[in-house]
């Protein structure tokens, strides 16, 4: 997620501070920090009040932390029971979900192994081992291996696939049917998919019928192509646009819903 910390043109901030209040008692340095104002020492363990542990070791973890839990960027319905987080990174959404919607169970998709190492920490602290499977690998248009485009330093949020890279951390990818078939998936009350614009080829090559399994498509689209494609793509798939938070031309938050899929409160 690229969000600046200085973007205030769309948000409101006092209704984000006081769900950080609400959500926990580090409310105070949170804020501070994600403003700009003051800064935490990382690593730092983010608590919320009802015991959930992640923790942050760069501003990218405490940026993406705040959006999922205090804007909150995603919404999910409490009666959710399957639920896709594809692009987990270090496991905030898949932390959200589970309190959200405590019945579900989760696959979380995470290819960078030292990001998904962390994303495994994360369901560990939390004791999600029971309700959460940690799947280490890449969406993509066919199944084998890639390249990462940047150093394996570099935060996931700015990294995506590429067979013509220069890095050097090669990683499993598989399709999005095949994802469905080996979960075996047949329905998916929620799909949260941020991929760093891989979405637009993974989307584009998905089958009709897999994508006519999700009841609810939560998406951050990246402008290396226009969105118009992918946004076509879902609504012949029976997904209707309900929501459309554009940062920039092709780039933004996007929520599809199957007309009667359950709505979060």
């Amino acid at each position: 997620m690229k969000r600046a910390l200085s973007a205030w043109r769309h948000v409101d901030r006092i209704g984000e501070v006081g769900r950080c209040a609400e959500q926990s008692e580090q409310w105070a340095a949170l804020t501070g920090a994600y403003l700009g104002i003051t800064t935490l020492k990382y690593p730092y363990e983010f608590r919320l009040r009802d015991g959930g542990v992640l923790v942050l070791e760069t501003p990218h973890d405490l940026v993406t932390t705040w959006i999922i839990f205090f804007r909150p960027e995603y919404c999910v319905a409490a009666d959710s029971e399957v639920i896709v987080d594809a692009g987990a990174n270090i496991g905030a959404f898949t932390l959200y979900a589970s309190r959200r919607a405590p019945r579900a169970r989760i696959v979380s998709i995470e290819p960078f192994p030292d990001t998904a190492s962390r994303l495994r920490d994360t369901i560990a602290r939390n004791g999600l081992g029971g309700r959460v499977r940690c799947r280490e690998f890449a969406l993509a248009p066919v199944e084998g291996n890639k390249i990462v485009d940047v150093p394996p330093s570099s935060p996931s949020q700015s990294r995506n696939v590429s067979i013509a890279a220069a890095g050097a951390t090669r990683i499993q990818c598989t399709t999005l049917a095949k994802l469905v078939e080996t979960e075996q998936l047949d329905r998916i009350d929620m799909f949260k998919m941020d991929i760093e614009g891989d979405e637009h080829e993974v989307l584009l090559s998905t089958p009709r019928d897999v994508l006519e399994r999700i009841a609810t498509f939560a998406l951050e689209y990246h402008p290396n192509a226009p969105k118009s494609r992918i946004f076509s793509a879902l609504a012949g798939a029976g997904l209707e646009l309900a929501a459309d938070r554009a940062d920039f031309e092709n780039s933004g938050v996007a929520l599809f819903r199957r007309r009667g899929a359950a709505r979060a409160s």
